[in-house]
């Protein structure tokens, strides 16, 4: 016999957590219903700092795992990814390059500075 869990214990897996976004040609806004963790946390934060264009609302049956909210549609993007020749690459890489070790030395610079102290 199966036994029962509290639905406290109960958590969604990675396949369960997922976001719908709906919208239509009249209106102005998106619906955004999710169970991704990270998308929650940006939601929140944007209905904190513009609650004038972020909403959250609660749907029957909402709980913490699943939230929805109220969206400008225009911040609905969907995008041709990005293509890179083999040059542009090729530089992208160097420049990530420069930039990480210039990081380093920036980093062992502070270390020894605040060895001295």
């Amino acid at each position: 016999m199966e036994q029962k869990r509290d639905e406290k214990e109960m958590s969604l897996t990675r396949l369960e957590s997922e976001t719908g976004i709906n919208y239509n040609d009249e209106e102005k806004f998106a619906i955004v219903y999710t169970a991704n963790d990270s998308l929650k946390k940006k939601l929140d934060m944007l209905c904190k700092l513009h609650p004038d264009q972020f909403e959250r609302y609660v749907l029957t049956g909402d709980d913490e795992e699943v939230k929805s909210y109220h969206i400008p549609k225009k911040c609905v993007l969907i995008k041709t990814p990005a293509t890179y020749s083999d040059e542009q690459k090729l530089k992208m890489k160097e420049r990530g390059q420069r930039l990480s070790a210039r990081h380093v030395k920036k980093d062992e610079s502070t270390r020894k500075k605040t060895s001295l102290l």
